[in-house]
């Protein structure tokens, strides 16, 4: 959203208060007052649009038993932690970042918090297994890393509802959770693991057809 330089004339003593308002909430003076004016006129800002969509998915994600939440480490990242039952005991991390433009607003960051070789091929034979079914259900596929990372960049293909988005985010990491739970009791069954994959993105791809 494009921002332009204004001169308003505003009392000291209203500046000192919204000083100390914007300390409090880890924000700027002249972002706290743009969120100000927003709210007054209505008008729903990308920096609201954002807080909304974390404080959905942390509501949803709270419920759960499958993840932990991690302390938000920015305003606009959500950070969860799901262990995996396996040899050595590896956790996923999935991180969620936001972005204020409209034609891509999220990303999905998954990492397998690992050193070790054999887990590290694991997840990387797992991230493939899911990219290529992602593109035969027409997905955008993730970006893969040597370091069993995943990253993913949601890009939705119509107008969307904050709602829209926390449930379409909350919705892909548990179908992608799910297929890594399922990959990791039996990761040898290449067939299985395809086919199990492929269900789950099928479902979410019928119910999410917007998010891409």
């Amino acid at each position: 959203m494009k921002k332009s330089v204004y001169s308003l004339v505003l009392s000291d003593a209203v500046i000192s208060q919204i000083d100390r308002a914007a300390y409090a909430m880890k924000t700027s003076r002249s972002a706290l007052i743009n969120q100000i004016l927003a709210d007054y006129v209505s008008y729903v800002t990308p920096e609201s649009r954002v807080r909304d969509a974390l404080d959905l998915l942390e509501r949803s994600f709270s419920a759960s038993d499958l993840f932990r939440i991690q302390p938000l480490a920015s305003e606009s990242m959500l950070t969860l932690l799901a262990p995996i039952e396996f040899k050595y005991n590896p956790t996923v991390r999935y991180c969620l970042a936001f972005y204020k433009e409209e034609e891509a607003p999220a990303e999905l960051r998954v990492s397998a918090r690992t050193q070790n070789p054999r887990l590290i091929l694991l997840f990387s034979l797992f991230y493939s297994l899911w990219n290529t079914a992602e593109e035969n259900e027409g997905g955008d596929p993730g970006v893969l890393t040597p370091d069993a990372r995943f990253v993913k960049r949601f890009r939705p293909q119509s107008a969307f509802s904050v709602r829209d988005l926390s449930d379409a985010l909350s919705a892909y990491v548990r179908a992608f959770d799910r297929g890594v739970r399922i990959f990791f009791s039996h990761p040898d069954d290449r067939d299985e693991n395809a086919a199990a994959v492929r269900r789950l993105l099928a479902e979410y791809h019928t119910d999410y057809p917007v998010f891409l």
